[in-house]
């Protein structure tokens, strides 16, 4: 079987996550796909994106946290 998540097999246009705890987030994520997520900090939000290297058209996505990101039972904000 390959591999869980990579650039090349994940899927959608755009997702993002909420998130409460960062950290925590990140380390759940990258230990269940097997992957490393980039972090980063941009317009006051902390992210963490998902493997992509915009060599292929696949699906991207990330972590967030801020205060424009309420964490909820309505959690993935997808685009497409």
């Amino acid at each position: 079987m390959g591999a869980k998540m990579s650039a090349a097999t994940n899927a959608i246009n755009w997702f993002e996550i909420p998130v409460a705890d960062m950290a925590r987030a990140k380390k759940f994520y990258e230990t269940i796909f097997e992957i490393e997520m980039k972090p980063m900090e941009m317009m006051g939000m902390q992210m963490s994106f998902f493997p992509q290297d915009g060599s292929i058209p696949v699906v991207g996505g990330s972590l967030v946290q801020g205060p424009q990101h309420k964490v909820s039972s309505e959690v993935a904000h997808t685009y497409t």
